[in-house]
């Protein structure tokens, strides 16, 4: 489990202190990003695999130190992430990305965040959780209770337009509840991402950019857009993919409109030959 401190040791501490001595907030690496929350009901949580649940996105968001490369797959993988699971009281797996616009170069050495839900009504239950960075301090009763947070290091920084901070095993027995991503309770900052300059430039994320994650009827809400609109572009063989208009049309496929999705699957359509009726019962004497 992570190192907890008591609050006034956080409060004189302060994350950015440990990521290279930040002093002020200021435009860096890490402007305009994203804090999402992402769940995934094909994933039952088991202590077995904790180990790797920090692997989501590595094949859609690869690392780029040039900032050369194309960020499409990142982008679209980002937009589509699901924020509402449906496994209803039992434990879902939650995941908090950090988000970058696809042209953005990132540099990820630290974030601080806290997590919020109404105090009215259902708390959510977490079973198990975990940082995907190299260093954690939290608050006392992070993440079970409320005006908690977190901060994570990376070194060297993270340099990919998406990638996971953190994971959480949860569940809500007693109904619905939304959780949302929120500030860091203690310090000026709230939540922000600091990158890897000295000092540290603090980016900080912007209400409509951070995401919450729905449980037991909930909805959540992924606040990530693309910048090029995608569709279902359906295959030869009724496969479905969310991709560009332009990109579909690259391999092949018929693109079905902007926004259209892939579930229930439009490509699974029983064809329709064209044939007269003098052709139907000349089969039928046959």
């Amino acid at each position: 489990m992570p190192r907890t401190v008591p609050v006034l040791t956080l409060s004189a501490l302060s994350v950015f202190a440990l990521a290279t001595f930040a002093t002020q907030a200021r435009s860096g690496a890490n402007a305009g990003g994203y804090l999402l929350l992402h769940t995934d009901d094909t994933v039952i949580y088991t202590e077995d695999d904790a180990s790797s649940y920090c692997n989501e996105l590595a094949s859609e968001c690869g690392w780029d130190p040039e900032c050369d490369d194309d960020h499409f797959p990142c982008e679209s993988a980002l937009a589509n992430l699901n924020p509402t699971s449906g496994r209803g009281p039992d434990t879902a797996m939650i995941w908090a990305i950090a988000a970058f616009p696809p042209e953005s170069c990132p540099a990820v050495a630290a974030i601080q965040f806290g997590l919020t839900w109404p105090v009215s009504g259902p708390w959510p239950e977490f079973v198990d959780w975990n940082n995907c960075g190299d260093f954690e301090i939290s608050t006392d009763y992070w993440p079970n209770g409320l005006v908690q947070g977190t901060a994570v290091t990376w070194y060297p920084p993270v340099r990919r337009t998406g990638f996971p901070v953190y994971w959480f095993a949860a569940y809500s027995y007693y109904g619905p509840v939304e959780i949302a991503v929120d500030d860091f309770p203690v310090g000026p900052y709230g939540l922000v991402f600091a990158d890897d300059q000295v000092p540290a430039a603090l980016d900080p994320v912007p209400a409509d950019h951070r995401g919450s994650v729905g449980l037991n009827g909930a909805t959540g809400w992924n606040p990530y857009t693309v910048s090029t609109p995608v569709g279902a572009c359906c295959a030869d063989d009724g496969t479905c993919a969310q991709i560009t208009e332009d990109e579909c049309q690259s391999v092949g496929g018929q693109y079905v409109g902007d926004g259209a999705p892939c579930e229930p699957n439009p490509c699974n359509i029983t064809p329709v030959l064209d044939t007269s009726w003098g052709a139907v019962k000349s089969i039928f004497r046959n």
